[in-house]
């Protein structure tokens, strides 16, 4: 299996998310152009200068100009370590 990348220049950091439901909340997340699409999702996010984990894609969305030219839409590592944190304090005691 060959490794997939997809290489791209942040465009926004606090870019706004819709809100897919009545109750939720305007999301922030942060943006770049780049060629990933189905199955990236998920995938981390790497500074090209030093290697470090900058975030976690989560979805896409096309414009023009064709797959090259996708706006990749990922959340911050400080969001996810929030995220992860609440989900660990609402588990179970004997949950590891």
């Amino acid at each position: 299996m060959a490794l997939r990348k997809a290489e791209g220049v942040v465009t926004e950091l606090n870019a706004p998310v819709k809100a897919m439901c009545a109750k939720c909340e305007v999301q922030s997340a942060f943006t770049f152009k780049g060629d990933a699409g189905p199955g990236f999702s998920g995938g981390p996010v790497v500074d090209a200068a030093d290697g470090h984990l900058v975030g976690i894609i989560f979805g896409y969305v096309d414009e023009p100009g064709g797959p090259a030219n996708r706006l990749i839409y990922a959340y911050t590592m400080s969001r996810v370590a929030t995220e992860l944190d609440d989900v660990q304090r609402r588990l179970p005691e004997d949950v590891d």
